[in-house]
């Protein structure tokens, strides 16, 4: 497979890229990048290539590999948040925000969206490798919560006085409803 034809899978340019047939010292081969940062090759690829970090393609006889120039990839790795163990203390995912909320998780996207709850985003290590999860402070979620439970009882106690209002006015008596 020619260079070129390997710089267009993999969506690289011709200035960014050129063909050699020797690593240069100190730059950092797509797997070392990759390993380093906790995702995959391909992610590491596309992410130092949208940065413009500049590239060597080296064709061996063995695999041919992209290698990336080490203060680009400093700079990558010095921006890329740390991974945590666990959900730090106070800390709750979207999964059990939606069991104390009492609602879906696309509800909780939405409250998200519309910036009712605020979500941030952190990097967890998983027996699989590392992935992003969207947390939410405990608290914040235990007080939405409490307060659409209170919006539900005014809204039942509502309902009781205009029920009790619609019969006075069919009966001409007073009726009297027991309120929650």
């Amino acid at each position: 497979m020619s260079g070129n034809k390997v710089r267009s899978l993999v969506g690289f340019s011709r200035k960014q890229s050129c063909v050699k047939d020797v690593a240069p010292k100190g730059w950092f081969s797509s797997r070392q990048v990759a390993e380093l940062a906790g995702i995959t090759v391909r992610s590491a690829r596309y992410i130092l290539h949208k940065r413009g970090v500049s590239s060597v393609y080296v064709q061996t006889t063995a695999a041919p590999c992209l290698y990336w120039e080490a203060s680009g990839v400093r700079m990558f790795l010095k921006q890329l948040p740390g991974v945590e163990e666990s959900l730090p203390v106070g800390w709750c995912a979207a999964a059990e925000a939606c069991v104390i909320l009492g609602c879906s998780r696309s509800m909780v996207s939405e409250l998200e969206r519309k910036r009712v709850l605020r979500g941030r985003m952190i990097r967890v290590a998983t027996a699989s490798g590392v992935r992003k999860v969207t947390i939410f402070a405990r608290s914040e979620v235990r007080g939405l919560a409490a307060l659409r439970q209170a919006g539900v009882r005014a809204r039942k106690r509502a309902r009781l006085q205009r029920l009790k209002r619609q019969w006075e006015t069919v009966k001409g008596k007073p009726v009297h409803v027991q309120m929650e």
